[in-house]
């Protein structure tokens, strides 16, 4: 059996839908406040902008000659001893290697006798040797001599002195059991330190550090040094601060410390690599290494420890060769990480949030900030493609989606509550419809007072007082219930607005707070289905409640009012004033004389007679007026015709002529044949008046003039 969902209501789902946003934008913003999160999520830019790069840059001029397993198990265990790297720096001699560099930690110490007896020579060509320093001086072995002499000092350390408050980082002392002998001679020398961030991945390299106002080279440095057969330099800006390393002509631009942020080739395993025991054994071709910088490394994760990396877990050579190759062909990543340039950017997203995506629905807004973001990443993806240029693309997403939840706040609070405040003051004083409306129109609604051309509708019950008296309390507030439940399920299908119940008193206005074109219409076909409706359910509520010869009484007159807060509650006393609503409630009132049910003014009579028929009554001096008009009584719909209507027109003729012999002979004869019409009733009786009493002056027509 299929079932089906019944739909939700409007307001429910509007309601979803702003909970579901902000859930979920909640949802992608509070795990980036986690510690290392934001990082993690920026290394996804650089990782896409590899993965995409891939085949886009030129070829790395660098070979990584790995000590693995395979090498281990045929050359031994490391360290070596210099013979074994000996045979290994021949070798890549011969085939004809650009620069050969050798990673700390690989050979074993020996003595310049035991090189001689070995027979190997001293001078081993083009050989880079890296060697590992003491970050702290916590570091440092007990009773270590920061360095053995400072002629060894000075063979590592570049031609420059750093300034005492450089923000270079410094090093507390050489490890000299990763220096290699003197017996082998070197051409260059590096640390080759690894430094992660505080999330412990790998991410920037310092190209140079500092002590005893001496500068030392990093391994990569100075395997780019040999490479290019150039001196490098840490050049300086104005203020004394690195701002790059000059290998030759070329300048490789670095942070304020002297480091890069690596421009990663590609995935661990990305470098062209060839086992160590293939190089020493002769096997391996001679155009693998010709004319490269190879990198001697141990790739064995049993032997050397991995760093993590925003592409994976790399081993130190790996590292050091995107380093290199950073340094060499890719140019190092130039992040764009001011906070200058992410205030410029939340400002220009502010603005176009504002001019755009404030008052946009919130669907719309969320679909602008899905976008905002994907073109984010998308130009962060392009930008280190091709320029090496890293946007802080989690901080600008962070940015939007901060926007995107401002708005929503800000819609809620300025916007959202304020239209709840009033939803909830006119719930049962608008219909649905009508309140939809003056939601989207809040301007309609505004504290401040309006002047709006309307039409009043005034509703009691007739003799209510007698009425309620003898009821017990709870049998008088169930009958109010039904009917006030009853006029107001009538007035809001009209869409009226309810102003205030007091009592049995209902006071109601068409076109206001909402403006209305038929106003004047509206409510003559409220009023008369009102007492349709009253008809329909008196016998029941006589029934019920007892109540006999329950009768309307309704006024209707249009004009000027003023809308508007009345009171201190805010929209709860948002309320109509003014002439329109007191010539209604007057109105209410003479039904009461003129025994009649519907009274209408003048103004409202002429904008509804082609729906309705009305008869004329005397001239009355209505609230906002400045002079008599002539009201009216509803007698129904086009087309109802009163038997009596002839012979009343011929009285009120007389009447307001002031020949009221022939008035009241009229109205008598009216009354022989419709002994209950009010009207007649009543211009009889005051005609009788006059006659003994005539008016002083000219008869104007109104009761009760001088």
């Amino acid at each position: 059996m299929r079932m089906e969902m019944k739909r939700l209501p409007p307001w429910l789902l509007k309601m979803t839908e702003r909970r579901v946003a902000v859930i979920v934008t909640l949802a992608l913003l509070l795990p980036l406040l986690r510690p290392g999160c934001t990082a993690k999520l920026e290394d996804t830019t650089l990782t896409a902008g590899v993965a995409l790069s891939t085949g886009v840059e030129k070829p790395s001029g660098v070979l990584i000659a790995a000590i693995d397993e395979r090498g281990i198990d045929e050359l031994g265990p490391l360290p070596w001893p210099r013979a074994t790297m000996a045979r290994a720096i021949d070798r890549l001699n011969l085939m004809n290697a650009k620069a050969i560099a050798i990673d700390s930690g690989i050979m074993r110490a020996s003595t310049a006798a035991e090189s001689r007896a070995q027979g190997l020579r001293d001078d081993s060509g083009s050989v880079v040797a890296g060697y590992e320093f003491y970050t702290s001086l916590s570091d440092l072995p007990r009773g270590y001599e920061l360095m053995g002499s400072e002629a060894r000092m000075a063979e590592l350390t570049l031609p420059q002195s750093p300034a005492d408050d450089s923000p270079m980082a410094a090093m507390a002392g050489i490890d000299l059991s990763t220096l290699i002998h003197p017996g082998m001679r070197v051409s260059r020398s590096g640390f080759s330190n690894i430094f992660p961030d505080a999330d412990d991945i790998v991410r920037r390299q310092p190209l140079a550090v500092r002590m005893k106002h001496k500068i030392f080279p990093s391994f990569a440095v100075a395997a780019a040094a040999a490479a290019k057969s150039f001196t490098p330099l840490v050049a300086e800006d104005p203020a004394g601060k690195p701002d790059g390393v000059k290998l030759g002509e070329v300048m490789v631009p670095t942070s304020s410390d002297a480091a890069i942020a690596l421009r990663f080739r590609g995935r661990p395993g990305s470098f062209p690599s060839a086992s160590i025991a293939d190089i020493v054994s002769g096997k391996l071709p001679a155009e693998t290494a010709m004319g490269k910088i190879v990198l001697i490394g141990v790739t064995d994760p049993k032997e050397a420890p991995f760093f993590a990396t925003p592409l994976g877990p790399m081993a130190a050579i790996e590292i050091q060769a995107n380093a290199l190759d950073t340094i060499l062909c890719n140019g190092p990543i130039l992040p764009l990480t001011s906070r200058y340039l992410l205030l410029l950017f939340v400002a220009a997203a502010g603005i176009i949030f504002a001019a755009i995506g404030v008052r946009a629905p919130l669907m719309r807004r969320v679909a602008y900030s899905a976008g905002a973001i994907a073109a984010i990443w998308a130009a962060a993806i392009a930008l280190y493609i091709w320029l090496g240029i890293l946007i802080p693309a989690v901080h600008l997403s962070i940015a939007v989606g901060a926007l995107l939840i401002t708005t929503i706040a800000w819609r809620a609070i300025i916007v959202e509550l304020p239209k709840r405040s009033r939803s909830h003051a006119f719930k049962m004083r608008l219909s649905e419809g009508s309140l939809a409306r003056a939601m989207a129109e809040i301007a309609a609604i505004d504290k401040k007072g309006r002047e709006r051309q309307l039409t009043a509708c005034a509703i009691d019950i007739r003799g209510f007082a007698s009425i309620a008296q003898p009821m017990q309390a709870d049998k008088l507030c169930s009958f109010m219930r039904a009917y006030r439940m009853l006029m107001a399920d009538v007035l809001l299908k009209h869409d009226a607005f309810i102003d205030t119940w007091t009592g049995d008193e209902c006071r109601a206005v068409f076109g206001a707070p909402l403006s209305a074109a038929e106003h004047e219409l509206f409510a003559c076909k409220a009023a008369f289905t009102a007492i349709k409706v009253m008809t329909k359910a008196r016998e029941e509520i006589e029934r019920r409640y007892g109540v006999a010869k329950l009768r309307l009484c309704i006024g209707i007159a249009s004009g000027c009012a003023a809308a508007g807060e009345l009171g201190p509650r805010g929209a709860q006393n948002y309320g109509i004033i003014g002439g329109a609503v007191d010539a209604a409630d007057m109105l209410r009132a003479l039904n009461r004389s003129y025994r009649t049910s519907i009274l209408v003014s003048d103004s409202a009579r002429i904008a509804a007679e082609g729906s309705f028929a009305f008869r004329p009554l005397d001239p009355v001096m209505l609230p906002g007026e400045e002079k008599p008009v002539i009201i009216h009584e509803l007698i129904g719909q086009t087309g109802v015709i009163l038997p009596q209507l002839d012979g009343y027109l011929a009285g009120r003729e007389w009447y307001l002529r002031g020949e009221f012999e022939k008035a009241v002979h009229a109205f008598s004869r009216v009354l022989e044949a419709h002994p209950h019409d009010g009207p007649s009733q009543l211009l009889l009786s005051r005609a009788r008046h006059l006659l003994e009493s005539p008016p002083r002056g000219h008869w104007t027509g109104v009761w009760g003039q001088a």
